[in-house]
């Protein structure tokens, strides 16, 4: 299970997905710029990031990845605040997913990121058509990382601040996050990589 450390001001936006049978996500973090979240604001931003998925990241995806949802949570100390927005776009348009279900992992970066070369985040579902021997397709890898980089990018013109959360210091969670500014995305390798899973309950 992921740690979950109060953080102010920050949310957390989720998109859940399956693939071969098995839970996948990947999670982004925003901060907001006039605090504090609502319900309201919450509720919008997820319809948001939702459309960044049915409108292109999903489209970029292998045929048999299934998306769900779109999760968002606030992590400010004592919030409850949640949102749920159901994807339109199940399936991606690129073909079946690469055989062992490779990922694409991205580098967040920001100027005051601590430890840049730690700030990864994978997303499932490459499709074998975007794999040449054991290397991904440099037109289509950077395609999605600068079309996923523009719209997270943009959510500062709505009041969200794209940021990387740090939860955990020398292996114990912190009493409370720490946010950073996230600007840019790198590809971390274009060498393909075993898929990450994230599993309810594990």
């Amino acid at each position: 299970m992921s740690v979950h450390v109060p953080t102010a001001d920050v949310a957390r936006f989720v998109a859940r997905g399956t693939l071969d049978g098995k839970d996948v996500e990947t999670s982004m973090f925003m901060r907001r710029l006039s605090p504090p979240i609502t319900q309201a604001n919450l509720d919008i931003e997820a319809g948001r990031v939702r459309l960044f998925w049915d409108f292109f990241i999903t489209g970029q995806l292998a045929t048999d990845l299934t998306m769900r949802e779109i999760f968002a949570e606030d992590l400010s100390p004592g919030s409850t605040i949640t949102s749920t927005v159901a994807l339109s776009v199940a399936h991606g348009f690129q073909g079946v997913s690469a055989p062992n279900h490779v990922a694409i992992s991205f580098r967040l970066v920001g100027a005051a990121l601590p430890r840049p070369w730690q700030w990864l985040v994978r997303l499932y579902g490459v499709p074998d058509s975007k794999v040449v021997g054991n290397d991904l397709d440099l037109s289509w890898a950077n395609a999605l990382r600068l079309g996923i980089r523009d719209r997270y990018t943009l959510q500062g013109a709505f009041g969200w601040r794209w940021s990387a959360v740090s939860m955990v210091a020398a292996g114990a969670p912190l009493a409370a996050g720490i946010a950073y500014d996230v600007t840019d995305l790198a590809v971390g390798s274009y060498t393909v990589s075993p898929m990450r899973r994230r599993l309810p309950g594990r």
